[in-house]
């Protein structure tokens, strides 16, 4: 949902490519309307792409199956009459969004085969849109901040290559998301590159760039910049850089370690840590820093071998 009220007031002021001036200002008019205006107007083609829009908003707000399949009914069909118009493989990717979320079964589509993910449908359709217009920046943003799909690495050749591509546009947020793409499916020094880019950004709290920075500089085999990274991530006071320090850490302290931790005052946290993973060191008998390294290393390979997935039947099985 908060992709949605993100991504939809900015592609009102952005342009749609194929779409001639006149048909842009009808459909903006439209769609900025109070209540979502009235599709009532405009060719049957521009109709159906404001009432896929409103429909698309509509399901983020129900979460419901009706919503989200009405949605991707109408921008399948805005695709194959007018394959050439950005703003309509956009709001396709947007709605395969909210057909995943509502748990919809997957089906054949534009550039989604058979068996293919609601999410790698969606990655596959923004990346078609940026292929028409690559100044489409609400694709951009949208492609870097949707779902991994379900296939993992082997759906994401694409959406890592368009992102690269449009990596100087990319708000901190999307700059941000496209490194979780690149840890998952890419180079973790790309992963390096787009964090540095988000921390620049300040669009997003630095506290949770720094922590994925940390995780990128491991894979990327820095671990000194990794520490370093982690640390000063640590002295963000926002509640969302808190909160996921506080669940990173709760993969390896024990109980009254994090009930330690949850007492400090966030300037002491810094120093607390420190002293947490070089403890760890000469209980180990390791090497200053080795210990976060193999922290790093089992994380890695705990997401690759026992990430779960849902059952998949009928057509959406897995084979």
């Amino acid at each position: 949902m908060r992709l949605l009220l993100v991504l939809l007031p900015v592609a009102l002021a952005t342009t749609l490519g194929a779409q001639s001036p006149a048909e842009r200002v009808l459909l903006d008019s439209m769609i900025a309307a109070p209540g979502g205006g009235s599709c009532s107007t405009g060719s049957p083609e521009l109709k159906r792409l404001c009432t896929g829009f409103q429909q698309v908003g509509r399901a983020g707000q129900s979460g419901t199956a009706g919503d989200a399949s009405r949605a991707r009914d109408a921008f399948e069909r805005a695709v194959e009459e007018k394959p050439k118009w950005p703003m309509a493989w956009y709001g396709l990717g947007l709605s395969r969004v909210q057909a995943s979320r509502a748990r919809m079964l997957a089906r054949e589509g534009a550039l989604q085969p058979l068996g293919t993910s609601f999410e790698a449908g969606a990655g596959y359709a923004l990346v078609r849109a940026l292929e028409l217009d690559s100044s489409y920046t609400p694709a951009a943003e949208a492609l870097a901040m949707i779902s991994i799909p379900r296939e993992g690495a082997s759906r994401l050749t694409e959406r890592i290559a368009m992102l690269r591509r449009l990596r100087a546009t990319l708000s901190g947020r999307a700059s941000f998301g496209a490194a979780q793409v690149e840890l998952v499916g890419g180079d973790p020094q790309s992963a390096v590159k787009y964090l540095l880019d988000a921390l620049q950004r300040h669009d997003i709290d630095s506290g949770t760039v720094l922590l994925s920075l940390s995780r990128a500089f491991h894979r990327a085999d820095r671990p000194s910049e990794g520490l370093d990274a982690l640390i000063r991530g640590s002295r963000d006071t926002t509640s969302a850089a808190q909160a996921a320090y506080h669940q990173e850490l709760g993969l390896v302290a024990s109980t009254n370690e994090m009930t330690e931790w949850d007492s400090l005052a966030v300037p002491a946290r810094a120093e607390w840590l420190a002293a947490f993973w070089g403890t760890r060191d000469v209980k180990e008998a390791r090497s200053e820093g080795d210990r976060l390294v193999e922290h790093y290393r089992r994380y890695e390979y705990a997401m690759k071998e026992y990430s779960l997935e849902l059952p998949r039947t009928g057509r959406h099985k897995v084979a």
